[in-house]
């Protein structure tokens, strides 16, 4: 009897054809992937520059317009104009790199602009959305449709911003009132008007006296719905003008400078002088101060410069009298270096400060003294103080009515800026 066995010739053949047949499929797959993955950092790059491209495009709006984050309105026909720069530049920006969108991104392929203007938050971001499908090869045939990319960049854009959320007058202590000593006390017979900005105490708000205290539109020209606030509490709310509201504490970052009393004072070009030898006509530029500076309106005290800043190492300054202060800080830089444009008085030390001006007294710029007392007097003229006080306790008022008017052109204000988000 014959015994027939099975041949097994013929199936490594087979095994090899479906060996590479599924090596040619993964090869097929890796490329296809590398395709996609290559046209996915493609159209994430253009996305990244056609937001970049409209963010820089409203920047420019902002800044040639001189839009500030105290004058923010979402709603302005300069914002407008913003958003719709911001959305042609990034369209032209997406056509260079072969991609068509348009000024819709609802269907994954456009490009949107959202303006914010929430409590601190002020900002437009600009989103770019881009859709990119990739022919592939292998897994085409495998879906029945190219592999599709949907990539998104958002960039921001933030308008010049001024110290402490752009408050024309802060103080920054946090404690709760207590005799006539902490925070932001008003006090006396006249009136406090505050033209733009509004008024914050980080402790406690206080109205002492026949005083009333007006926080008004950046024209002067009637009461705000808003714009005087407190974190901790507030005594006398009747004298203030709309009414108090109770807000959270401001911190230091939002009143920080990018460089002390003494890195400012390192730079060349700077005057350092004793308290003593400071001169009462100042050249403009930067004055860096040692000690405390004493002036007697009834001897004749008085501190005039033009485009100055001026920099107490240690010390403060006093008036004990009516005097003379005329005294302003550059407006553009340089003006000269190491100046710095919109920074009238920094000081980071620990003093008391009183400044009875007289009526033909001005101060203009920011003052910067988060660790000082400061004492601001009306002087009957309403040009006197165009600045933004900020200090550790602040006291106003005096037997004289106080404007305080904002204005971009003498406060200090960081400059517009655009990052890309995402």
């Amino acid at each position: 009897m014959k015994t027939h066995r099975r041949s097994e010739s013929g199936q490594a053949v087979i095994l090899l054809t479906l060996a590479i047949v599924a090596l040619l499929g993964f090869t097929a797959l890796a490329v296809d992937g590398s395709m996609v993955y290559s046209d996915r950092r493609f159209a994430q790059s253009a996305a990244d520059a056609s937001a970049l491209a409209g963010a820089s495009a409203a920047a420019q709006v902002i800044y040639q317009q001189g839009v500030t984050q105290a004058t923010w309105n979402c709603n302005s026909a300069t914002l407008q104009s913003a958003i719709s720069a911001a959305s042609g530049a990034a369209i032209s920006r997406a056509a260079s790199n072969s991609f068509t969108i348009d000024s819709d991104a609802a269907d994954n392929h456009g490009v949107a602009t959202t303006c914010v203007n929430s409590g601190t938050e002020k900002y437009l971001d600009v989103l770019v959305r881009i859709t990119q499908d990739t022919p592939t090869a292998f897994a085409q045939t495998i879906m029945n449709r190219p592999l599709r990319n949907v990539v998104t960049a958002v960039a921001r854009v933030r308008p010049r911003k001024a110290l402490a959320f752009g408050y024309t007058i802060v103080a920054l202590n946090p404690a709760a009132c207590s005799g006539q000593s902490n925070g932001a006390t008003f006090h006396g017979n006249p009136d406090v008007t505050v033209c733009g900005g509004g008024i914050f105490s980080n402790g406690c708000l206080r109205g002492n006296g026949s005083i009333d205290v007006y926080v008004k539109d950046f024209n002067c020209s009637g009461v705000a719905s808003s714009g005087i606030f407190y974190a901790t509490e507030v005594t006398g709310a009747s004298k203030f003008h709309p009414n108090p509201q109770s807000a959270a504490h401001i911190s230091a970052d939002a009143y920080a400078l990018d460089f002390t009393p003494q890195e400012l004072c390192n730079r060349p070009g700077a005057h350092i002088v004793n308290a003593s030898d400071l001169p009462s006509v100042l050249s403009p530029g930067l004055w860096c101060i040692n000690g405390s500076v004493g002036l007697h309106g009834n001897k004749g005290g008085q501190l005039h410069g033009e485009g100055v800043t001026l920099v107490f190492l240690n010390g403060g300054l006093s008036c004990n009298g009516n005097c003379d202060f005329r005294i302003s800080a550059p407006t553009a830089s340089p003006d000269p270096y190491p100046a710095v444009p919109g920074l009238l008085i920094y000081s980071m030390a620990s003093s008391s400060w009183k400044l009875n001006g007289n009526n033909v007294s001005y101060f203009r710029g920011t003052i910067l003294l988060p660790n000082a007392d400061v004492t601001l007097t009306g002087t009957g003229n309403e040009n006197s103080f165009m600045t933004q006080v900020i200090t550790w306790n602040f006291e106003g008022g005096g037997t004289n009515d106080s404007t305080y008017k904002w204005n971009d052109n003498w406060m200090y204000t960081e400059p517009v800026t655009v990052e890309l988000n995402k």
